[in-house]
């Protein structure tokens, strides 16, 4: 009733790109999708950027250690990342990873 409102998560499969839900574990795996959520976790030490990635077959999670922010990434924005998969807790994560924004 109140927040905000969910957005549709759109199909953003791109060739030479491997659905979410099939990336393997300990191997180099790019995937695209759509920003769904941001969080920057301030650390004494070392601040970190997350985000969650949604395609049209299940989430990731991208972390970046040393990073408050990441220029464009915006909630609804279309994402290619490439990076090492490993599964953190059941869900694909990638950390510090390489990343392309889509129009």
């Amino acid at each position: 009733m109140f927040g905000r409102k969910k957005q549709p998560v759109v199909d953003t499969t791109i060739a030479g790109t491997t659905p979410i839900a099939d990336a393997q574990p300990r191997t180099t795996v790019t995937i695209t999708g759509q920003v769904i959520r941001m969080q920057s976790r301030p650390a004494s030490d070392l601040p970190t950027m997350v985000i969650s990635i949604k395609d049209s077959t299940g989430t990731a999670t991208a972390t970046w250690t040393g990073r408050r922010s990441m220029g464009g990434i915006a909630l609804g924005r279309r994402i290619v990342i490439t990076g090492v998969a490993t599964h953190t807790s059941g869900l694909l994560t990638f950390v510090n990873p390489e990343y392309q924004l889509l129009a």
